[in-house]
């Protein structure tokens, strides 16, 4: 239960200490909101990641349908310059 991400730390040591009958020191309850903290930032950290992965097969899509740069730049949010960056990283050229 504590892993579940929907909870908040509080709730956590709550649900510790009244469901289980757990009585959490203040340093256990410092560590249980460090991890608390970490696995959010992991978890955001990953949709940032899973975003931009979609983000940039979006690109490698519209590149081989051969859209204009410009035309990507105002479907994706990235400017020209990322584009260009992102085509030379990979090694794709333009159609």
């Amino acid at each position: 239960m504590i892993f579940v991400q929907e909870l908040s730390g509080q709730e956590k040591r709550q649900l510790l200490e009244q469901k289980y009958d757990m009585q959490l020191t203040s340093n256990m309850g410092k560590e249980l909101d460090s991890m608390c903290n970490l696995s959010e930032g992991i978890y955001e950290r990953g949709e940032v990641n899973g975003r931009d992965l979609e983000k940039q097969s979006t690109v490698e899509r519209l590149i081989r349908k051969g859209w204009d740069l410009t035309d990507i730049a105002d479907a994706t949010d990235w400017s020209v310059e990322q584009i260009k960056s992102f085509l030379k990283r990979k090694k794709l050229q333009l159609s």
